[in-house]
């Protein structure tokens, strides 16, 4: 009776397969993830009730293609005895594995922390190896790319899962380097570049304390010529000249004190010709930027931010003068076909054309040749060629300050006072 009983649980096994070799939906055969389609996979097993060794087996090879039928050729045209799905499975996951291993490192290596916190670069990598590559050696690659500090915080813990540690990681990141600041990995400066800086810096506050007192005195005068009688300053009204007084003009000599001043603000807003600016393609992002010699600094559309960011109390001042607002600012590693890549912080506002200004343009000695539609890399000589700005287009620069009195002429020859920081040459490592 027993051996009945057990002939009638074998059809009943095979017939329950049949019926879901026929309702088994088997997922698409995932080179890049493919123990994650095992585990796909058997979860359809386990729903169809399909236990059967030879069935599995079965079901394996007729996913794979040509390509990955030879990596495990041996095992399917002489597979063992007992356990051909599970020999299959390992052998596959570990020889795919093995060839994807180099191709991936090469891929992880090339990558960097960039704006990320650590804990979401290690999601990053540990998405982009998959199983190629193990543990051990990627956590040894995020490591080197994390800040300093936070290094030598990592070293001396022991005996934390990866997840953990990154998340020890984004506290000792939060207390280290201020996340608002400018996303690049910089080098303790030595005594003697400190030491030339303060010295800037004290030269720089030696000039401004200068203009503030030539600014003072050219008040006082004003102030003393707008005090005298009616009839004498109507009297002294053809002194005027292309709609300035002497005594402003006065002050501007005053300004210069025996250097070369800066160009005027009311200069400087009016907008220049379509024809001295150019657009160019940022290869990373496709995104098509005007390069602006008028414009004062590099500014982006607030439109093609995504999600929700707060007005900030900063403006900015269009080319006729009117007010801009702006959102913050967002750092960007562009790409302009000229051999290296230019990261950059720009000032998210209202406008419609991500620009490039001067800002960016001085700092990493790049020229612009409108005649050949050209922007010019000075230090290497290449050239990444655009198109001209059409008259039609709207294009006003975009300036930080916007008048011209003789704050206005102060603040003109300090840029730096009204933009936002920038990177340094010598600490910021591109990360490309």
């Amino acid at each position: 009776m027993s051996d009945d009983g057990d002939q009638a649980k074998d059809e009943t096994s095979v017939v329950t397969s049949g019926v879901s070799a026929a309702t088994l939906r088997v997922p698409k055969f995932c080179r890049m993830r493919t123990r994650l389609w095992f585990n796909s996979l058997e979860a359809q097993f386990v729903l169809n009730k399909i236990t059967r060794d030879e069935t599995k087996f079965s079901y394996v090879i007729g996913q794979l293609d040509e390509k990955y039928m030879e990596e495990v050729e041996d095992i399917i045209t002489d597979p063992p005895e007992q356990g051909k799905y599970e020999k299959l499975k390992t052998e596959l996951i570990k020889r795919l594995s093995d060839a994807d291993g180099t191709r991936v490192r090469k891929l992880i290596e090339s990558e960097e922390i960039g704006d990320r916190t650590p804990s979401q670069f290690w999601r990053h990598l540990k998405n982009l190896s998959g199983n190629a590559v193990n543990n051990e050696f990627l956590m040894q690659m995020w490591k080197n790319r994390l800040l300093e500090k936070v290094q030598l915080v990592l070293a001396s813990i022991l005996n934390l899962e990866p997840t953990q540690l990154a998340e020890v990681a984004d506290r000792a990141y939060d207390i280290s380097f201020d996340r608002g600041s400018i996303s690049a990995v910089t080098s303790k400066p030595s005594a003697e570049a400190v030491n030339e800086q303060i010295k800037q810096l004290e030269r720089r506050m030696a000039d401004m304390a200068s203009d503030i007192r030539m600014l003072k005195k050219a008040m006082y005068n004003r102030g003393r010529s707008s005090s005298r009688g009616g009839s004498r300053s109507r009297s002294r009204g053809g002194t005027r000249s292309n709609g300035k007084s002497r005594e402003q003009g006065d002050s501007n000599q005053q300004l210069e004190d025996g250097k070369r001043s800066g160009p005027s603000v009311n200069a400087a807003s009016r907008d220049g010709p379509k024809a001295g600016r150019i657009f160019i393609t940022d290869k990373r992002s496709k995104i098509v930027f005007l390069i602006d010699t008028g414009a004062d600094l590099c500014v982006f559309p607030r439109s093609r931010v995504r999600g929700r960011i707060p007005k900030s109390r900063y403006e900015l001042f269009a080319a006729n003068g009117t007010r801009i607002a702006t959102y913050g600012t967002e750092v960007m590693k562009l790409n302009l076909s000229l051999r290296r890549e230019f990261p950059w912080r720009f000032v998210i506002a209202d406008i419609d054309t991500p620009i490039i200004g001067m800002d960016f343009l001085a700092h990493y000695n790049l020229l612009v040749d409108p005649r050949n539609r050209k922007l010019i890399d000075a230090n290497t000589k290449l050239g990444a060629f655009g198109r001209l700005a059409r008259e039609d287009e709207k294009t006003d620069s975009v300036k930080t300050i916007a008048g011209d009195s003789v704050f206005h002429q102060l603040l003109a020859k300090y840029p730096d006072l009204t933009r936002p920081p920038v990177f340094k040459r010598e600490t910021v490592k591109h990360r490309v």
